[in-house]
This record gives structure tokens, sequence and C-alpha cells, in this order.
């Protein structure tokens, strides 16, 4: 069920159900890719999960513009920041229980930037709620273990503007991409990638991308997607399960939905 497009009877008769929360970002994307690549793919995903999982899923609307800070040098960026990000999900989440009587909630991420904010929704739910239920995922987390559940070869880390999210886009919105323009960038100041630093996607590429997207293609792109889509699937099945544990029960934590 997509909220926005529901009547409000509608929206009330669903404590059973899982709140689906879509988690972009309006930021540079190298020189190939659009400002809302993060937002576009993640609302995607999110829209083709509700699809498959109709009556258990609620779609909540997007949160367009995540935490990007560190992008802010490169023209059209937005950012609300982490505190912001944080802010608006735990509202929408807290909002919704109290209107509809829904207890579970997955904040679905497609931007790394939203990370902190999402662990920090988390904290405030819990702290706001103790009744209520929140995951957070990045959707390229399950779409990894489908990927390599299946065998299918697959890039070893996400990057930015890089052959998944290019190869995404070519799959689900191709008049927005310009692979004329794709070229190789990365990190230039040799860090490892568990090192986290002040400096931002400016300071550290070349033109604000991670990764080579020159081969990038909407086969590629399409067995990617529906990976996500899948592995998402999968998760909420399994937090669905997991609210009726008995060991959840003798440990006194209320996961009703």
């Amino acid at each position: 069920m997509k909220l926005i497009n529901s009547r409000s009877d509608q929206a009330a008769s669903g404590p059973g159900m899982v709140a689906l929360l879509p988690m972009g970002a309006v930021e540079q994307h190298s020189l190939h890719l659009p400002l809302g690549t993060d937002t576009l793919i993640v609302e995607a995903i999110a829209a083709a999960v509700e699809r498959r999982l109709p009556t258990r899923v609620v779609l909540l609307p997007t949160l367009s513009v995540g935490a990007s800070d560190h992008h802010l040098a490169m023209p059209g960026t937005i950012s609300i920041g982490t505190q912001t990000a944080a802010d608006h999900a735990t509202h929408q989440c807290l909002s919704l229980a109290q209107s509809t009587g829904i207890r579970t909630f997955v904040l679905l991420n497609g931007h790394g930037g939203n990370q902190p904010a999402c662990r920090l929704a988390l904290e405030k739910l819990r702290a706001a709620a103790p009744g209520v239920r929140g995951f957070a995922v990045d959707y390229w987390g399950p779409m990894f273990d489908e990927l390599d559940a299946s065998g299918t070869a697959r890039p070893a880390a996400m990057g930015h503007a890089d052959a998944i999210e290019t190869s995404i886009l070519l799959a689900t919105h191709p008049a927005l991409v310009d692979m004329d323009r794709a070229v190789e960038d990365g990190y230039q100041d040799a860090l490892p990638a568990y090192v986290t630093t002040t400096e931002g996607i400016p300071e550290r590429t070349r033109h604000g991308g991670v990764g080579d997207p020159r081969r990038a293609t909407a086969t590629d792109g399409e067995r990617y997607f529906g990976a996500a889509v899948e592995g998402i699937v999968t998760l909420i099945g399994t937090i669905v399960g997991a609210s009726d544990s008995p060991q959840k029960e003798r440990n006194g934590v209320d996961d009703s939905h």
C-alpha cells in the first residue's frame, strides 16, 4: 500500500503492516549521473518491494534530501544534515505509529552519507516508543547477499557514481544517464576504506566519483535491481517472522506489529 495514494480509513487498518521509508539524497554524482541518483534508485527499489508485498508493506513518502554535507562544494548538492534527516525519519515513524498503530518500520537507505542518520533515528525511536520496532538497511547489503547466493559476479564494494549505480539507472532511468561523460575516478589520498576524515568528495576525488562506471550496462542494472528487491523482500519476511520469536517473548521485548 502506498500511503500517499491511500484514504485515511485504509491507512487506519494497518497495525499488522511494515512501514517502509526510502531515504535518498540530492548531490553530485560525477559527470554522468543526475543529482537525484540515490533518491531515484532507492525510491524505485522501494516501490518494487511494495508491489511484491502490497498487503504487508506501507510505502511512506521518500526522504528525498539527506545528509550530504561532504558534497557541498559540488554544484546542485542539497543537504539537510544528519540530525535533521534523523529527526525527519523519526517523526514519520512515530506519527504513523500513533495514527495507525503500525509498530514495525524499515528505513531503506540509498545513500552512504545517511548511515549515521539512520542509526540515530533508530536510537530516537527506541527511546521515544519502546513498543515500536525499527530497522535500517542499505539496499546494497541485501543486493550483494542475493548476488552472492546466486553466484553472480558483482563489484567488490559499493562506490559513488560507479558501475552499480550507473547500471541501475541505465535500467530504470536511461534518459538521465550520459555515458559519454562516464569516466573512472576514486579516492586519490590512498587512505584505506575504514578511515573516516573531515575531507569530503571534492578534496578526495578528481570529479566526484568513486569507482569505474564505464562498463555499466542496463542488463547488469536489471540484475542488481532485481537482487536488491528480492533481498529486501526476504529481509522483511525475516523481520516479520522474528516478531513472533519465543526468545523475544522470554526476553520481555514488545515486538507486536
